[in-house]
Order: structure tokens, then C-alpha cells, then sequence
């Protein structure tokens, strides 16, 4: 019968390979899916009188292709891309305000201000000529009134983002807060769910995660990854710190986390790139227009 233990030892062994490569094929297509395949030792051997003999093969476990230096490296990319992104979205705004090829900025006004100007010089008596420069003078008051508020709802507009963000971090942190307990209870032999899985969706929640606000993480030896931003615990284990957006006395949105102002750390991600964004805006863009 030992020969039909190894034969079955086989099939079973390669059963398993197959649901797992059909578990790939089935999400190859899934955002976030990483790929897993089935870890072969062999069997436990039995001990005869001259000696051991061979038992087939064994599923040791399953394991993900997963490589933890290479993931850190990608959600640092992705806190840059979102960072980036909110530059890109946020300053092609202010650069159609001073947009002068289409007319939109102050170039035309100045021209015909500096041209009436000219010829209230060379005839300061007529008064056709005077009426043409005060009416040139009030019409570049009014575009430059208008870029400066176009300015300004551009800085309104990443307050507001900032706002609605952190509301949607704070959500992904319960979530990944409830997946780290998931997780601890399943490698602990306490739930049914798969570990890998879990994994998988909490690394997904951490790439949506990253593109948000800049974090470091790291997990310790139950499984359960902490997450801080700005020198402070977002989450811990099960237990998460709640983000919030207070709007100071020159109404911009200021990041609070467990009571500490944390604006001035949070330089990547989306919300970084905002901050970033109202910040140029406020000491060049509206310093050079008022200027």
C-alpha cells in the first residue's frame, strides 16, 4: 500500500498546484491580486529497519509572490505620483488664469492702459484721450480683480479637496484596521478566512492609501501593520487615530492627528500636493499679482 500512499500523496500535492494556478487565472485580472503558488516538501519518511523510506510529497503551505522591499519602494512612487497629480491638476488652473495667448490675462489690459497712457501724453488737454485712459485704468482693475478671484477659488477649491480627502483616509484606515484584526485571527488558527488573501486586500487599501498622504508603515510579528503620518500612529493593530481637517483663523484646512498639528510633514501624497498648491499660490502667485 505504500505505493498507492505516494500516488495519492502525488495527486493530492498537484490538485492543490492546480486550484491555486486556476485561483491566478481567475484574478489576473483583479486590482491589487498577487500571485501565489504552492510551496512542495517532501513527505515525512517512514523509518524501516535498514533505514527510511520515501512517502511522496507534501503541501508545506502557500505562499505569495510578494517582496517586501520592492512594495515599499512602489507606495513611495505612488505618494509621489499623487503629490504630483495634485500639482499638475492644481497649477494648470492658475497658469490658464495668466493664460495671455488666450486672452485671459493681463497682457492685453496693460497694453491698452499703457497705450492710452501714451496718448494722454502726447495731448493731456484732450478729453477723449483722458476718458479712454480712465476707462483702460478701470478695466485693468477689473481683470486683475478677476484673476485674483480666480486665484483665490483655486485655493478654495484644494481646501475643500483637503477636507473630502481626509475623510476618505480616515475610512481606509478603519479598514485596514479591521483587516489587521482579520488577519492576526486567521494566522492565529482562530477564523477560517485565508491569510494571503487578506494580505492582498490590505496592500491594495495601502496603495489607494498612499496616494493620498505620505505614511510609513511596518509590520510586526503578528501580522498587523502600523501606520504613521506626521510622526503619529494613524493606525495601531486594531485601533486607529482619527484625521482631522480643522480650518485655521486664514481659512486653510490644518491636519490634526491625536491632537498635534501635523500639516507642515505631510509633503507627498494628494493631500501634500494640495498643501503645496496653496502655499505657492499664496506666496508667489497672489504676492506677484498684488505686486
Amino acid at each position: 500500500f505504500g505505493l498507492f500512499d505516494i500516488g495519492k500523496s502525488a495527486l493530492f500535492a498537484s490538485q492543490a498546484a492546480l486550484q491555486v494556478t486556476s485561483n491566478n487565472i481567475a484574478n489576473a485580472n483583479t486590482p491589487g491580486y498577487t500571485r501565489q503558488e504552492v510551496v512542495l516538501e517532501i513527505a515525512h519518511p517512514a523509518e524501516i529497519k535498514d533505514g527510511f523510506l520515501g512517502r511522496g510529497v507534501a503541501v508545506a503551505g502557500i505562499r505569495r509572490n510578494y517582496d517586501r522591499f520592492i512594495q515599499a519602494q512602489l507606495l513611495g512612487q505612488r505618494q509621489n505620483y499623487g503629490r504630483s497629480s495634485a500639482l499638475q491638476q492644481s497649477l494648470s488652473q492658475i497658469e490658464q488664469v495668466f493664460n495671455d495667448g488666450a486672452g485671459l490675462g493681463l497682457a492685453s489690459p496693460f497694453a491698452a492702459y499703457f497705450s492710452a497712457l501714451h496718448e494722454v501724453s502726447t495731448n493731456p488737454e484732450g478729453l477723449t484721450q483722458r476718458q479712454v485712459l480712465l476707462q483702460n485704468g478701470t478695466d485693468l482693475a477689473r481683470a486683475a480683480q478677476q484673476l485674483e478671484r480666480s486665484i483665490l477659488d483655486t485655493a478654495r477649491q484644494a481646501n475643500e479637496e483637503i477636507g473630502l480627502l481626509v475623510e476618505n483616509i480616515n475610512a481606509m484606515a478603519s479598514n485596514i484596521a479591521v483587516l489587521n484584526e482579520r488577519i492576526v485571527q486567521s494566522e492565529a488558527g482562530l477564523g477560517r478566512e485565508t491569510a494571503l488573501d487578506l494580505r492582498t486586500q490590505r496592500d491594495q487599501v495601502l496603495d489607494d492609501l498612499a496616494q493620498l498622504i505620505e505614511f510609513s508603515s511596518f509590520e510586526d510579528r503578528n501580522g498587523a501593520v502600523t501606520i504613521t503620518v506626521g510622526m503619529r500612529n494613524l493606525v495601531a493593530g486594531a485601533r486607529t487615530n482619527t484625521l482631522s481637517a480643522v480650518t485655521n483663523q486664514d481659512g486653510d484646512k490644518e491636519l490634526l492627528l491625536d491632537g498635534i498639528n501635523i500639516t507642515s510633514s505631510v509633503q507627498k501624497g494628494r493631500v501634500g500636493g494640495l498643501i503645496a498648491v496653496r502655499e505657492d499660490i499664496q506666496e508667489n502667485a497672489l504676492t506677484s499679482l498684488r505686486k
